[in-house]
């Protein structure tokens, strides 16, 4: 019989044309174990650290429910180790341009074992503005320690390119937060603010003046100038945490002094219950006044809602008699409309009901001047 050869040319094209699954049948996948034993890349913690890395995800891993992915699937996977001290605060960010990123963050513990610090898959609430298939990860107060940060994916045997971002989070006191506050709330006598967002500041809690001394907390600001014997109430929530409610007032010297808090409401709050917020503060001096909304929980960042007002709110019958915006009917009707509920309504039982007895809320009315029998569909 005679035997074939080839040349070397061609036996390299052959094994270029080997796919990634193909090539992991030939050598079997690591456990997450061998991973994070094995990992060669590293990251260097500072507190002004900003790491940025991209490449391919090249080991195979196999899946385990609990600790990595799912049993009985294989992902590829890449790990980067972080030494950190005690009190580290970091965020992780990781994407994969062609395929759906998934996060994991494990702990170096005695005996050679690995614990599960945090993972996320899709971000959804506080996120540095990264959305979609990225995956975001923001860790405070972290113990001194040997961490790793894999970066894989959401779907099995699934390589690609990824990038990752690691960077320090240094947390400024509550008179760097309030120094540095570029939101304000511009007051007068028919006051009705509302605004939402996230709590974008890491503030370093202080006994007495701001949480708990040793915690750092998530924060957000607003500036108000108001004149002497002013009065405002102030309302605010947290739809996935417990809203904490500040106000201090800017003195002589550059130092702020705290006029009042509130954590959860307990008597008369205008309606509002749970763990929702609210304060309201009559005779004010004038002056610059601070308000600051955060998380009666440490470590917790997320949406927020605040509302100012000083107005007393409006019946229901008094916001439909005037009733300045209007939608003209016609057969071909598509009327279309956006903008800011800027109407405190008090809520009421009786008729015409509105909402709840004893709550305001925030509302806007439309006037629509309908024929006999016509049909209209409604969405807000």
């Amino acid at each position: 019989m005679k035997t074939l050869s080839f040349p070397k040319i061609i036996a390299f094209a052959i094994a270029l044309c080997l796919t990634p699954a193909m090539l992991q049948a030939q050598t079997g996948p690591i456990s997450l174990t061998a991973l994070l034993n094995n990992a060669s890349k590293s990251i260097n913690y500072n507190n002004n650290l900003d790491f940025n890395s991209a490449g391919l995800t090249v080991d195979w891993v196999q899946g385990n429910d609990g600790e990595f992915r799912r049993s009985d699937l294989v992902y590829s996977a890449v790990a980067y180790k972080i030494t950190l001290p005690e009190g580290s605060n970091i965020r992780i960010h990781s994407s994969k341009p062609d395929g759906d990123s998934y996060l994991y963050v494990y702990k170096a513990e005695t005996g050679g074992e690995y614990s599960l610090v945090a993972e996320n898959d899709d971000c959804s609430g506080s996120c540095e503005g990264y959305l979609g298939l990225d995956s975001y990860l923001e860790l405070m107060g972290l113990a001194a320690g040997d961490y790793y940060i894999v970066v894989t994916d959401w779907e099995p045997e699934r390589a690609g390119d990824y990038s990752l971002r690691v960077w320090s989070v240094v947390p400024v006191t509550i008179t760097e937060l309030l120094d540095k506050t570029t939101r304000s709330i511009s007051y007068n006598d028919n006051l009705f603010f509302i605004a939402g967002g996230e709590t974008a500041d890491w503030v370093q809690g202080n006994n007495d003046e701001f949480r708990r001394s040793g915690f750092v907390y998530s924060a957000v600001a607003y500036k108000i100038t108001m004149p002497d014997e002013a009065k405002i109430k102030i309302h605010s929530s947290k739809p996935d945490g417990d809203s904490f409610l500040y106000v201090y007032k800017a003195e002589a010297d550059g130092e702020y002094s705290l006029v009042a808090e509130n954590d959860d409401c307990d008597g008369s709050c205008e309606g509002y219950l749970g763990l929702d917020s609210y304060l309201e503060l009559t005779n004010l001096a004038a002056g610059d006044y601070y308000i600051v909304v955060t998380d009666w929980a440490p470590e917790i960042a997320g949406e927020f809602l605040l509302q100012v007002w000083n107005a007393a709110p409006i019946t229901i019958t008094e916001l439909l008699d005037n009733a300045t915006k209007s939608i003209n009917y016609s057969d071909s009707l598509a009327f279309v409309s956006v903008g800011e509920t800027v109407n405190l309504v008090q809520g009421n039982y009786e008729e015409p009901a509105f909402r709840w007895s004893g709550s305001a809320y925030s509302a806007v009315a439309y006037k629509i001047i309908l024929p006999a029998g016509a049909n209209i569909k409604i969405h807000s």
